[in-house]
Parts: C-alpha cells; sequence; structure tokens
C-alpha cells in the first residue's frame, strides 16, 4: 500500500511566491509528496458587479506566481496539484500543465465546468469534499 503526503495551504501565504515557495520547501524537505493550492479567478466566482468582488479579486495570485511554483515544484521533485474554481482557473492550471486538480464537491451538477474538466489535457482530477458537508 502507498500514501500519499500532502499540504494542503489553499491560499495561505499572502499572495507572496517567497511565502508560497517556502510553503512548498518544508513538508518537500521532510519527504512530502504533495503541496496544493488554491486557483482562484474572481471572474470564476462572481460578476463584476457582486458586491464580494472586489474580496475575491483581493485572493486571487499572479498567474506568473504559478508559473513559478509549477517549477519550483519540479526542482524539488513535489506534486502540485491545484484546487480550481471554474473555467478561468481551470485554463490556467492546464497551461501550467499540473498533473492533477481538485473539483469543489459544490460544482458537482456544474455540468459545464465539468464537461471543460473532462475535455482538459489535465490527467488527473480529484473530486473534494468538505467536513461542513458532513456536519
Amino acid at each position: 500500500m502507498s500514501i500519499e503526503i500532502a499540504a494542503d495551504f489553499a491560499n495561505g501565504f499572502e499572495v507572496t511566491l517567497q511565502q508560497a515557495r517556502l510553503l512548498m520547501k518544508g513538508p518537500a524537505s521532510v519527504g512530502g509528496d504533495t503541496v496544493k493550492y488554491q486557483l482562484v479567478k474572481a471572474n470564476d466566482l462572481a460578476t463584476k458587479h457582486c458586491k464580494y468582488y472586489d474580496f475575491l479579486k483581493s485572493l486571487e495570485i499572479a498567474d506568473d506566481i504559478f508559473f513559478d511554483l509549477s517549477n519550483y515544484a519540479n526542482k524539488l521533485g513535489i506534486n502540485l496539484p491545484l484546487d480550481i474554481l471554474g473555467p478561468h482557473s481551470l485554463k490556467l492550471a492546464e497551461t501550467i500543465r499540473v498533473s492533477s486538480i481538485k473539483i469543489y464537491e459544490t460544482d458537482i451538477a456544474n455540468i459545464g465546468l465539468l464537461t471543460k474538466v473532462s475535455e482538459s489535457s489535465i490527467p488527473k482530477n480529484l473530486l473534494g469534499s468538505s467536513k461542513k458537508m458532513f456536519k
């Protein structure tokens, strides 16, 4: 039996490359296999007229940071799956050429997104659940 050790940092690295790299280096240095981040794109979650749009926009991380993290993960020999929240984040994950993505359980009936995922070049797709789902 094999066990994969994953560290899930979501979006908790203050949107800086230095912090994201440090969070990746830690698990890699002790034998971790995977470091997962959220790929938040405001346009996946809301329209510009939504009162939360600016907040969601503030959670976005520049595309070049994800490209760097992908290269850094390869250098460290660690997997970099990404949580996607819609077609914009899926497209970037595909461009970065990640080996896997995670889709949230809230998108289980999102036929448009699931169709795009099934047509993508990303080889492994995970359907995630949250603890809130079971409370």
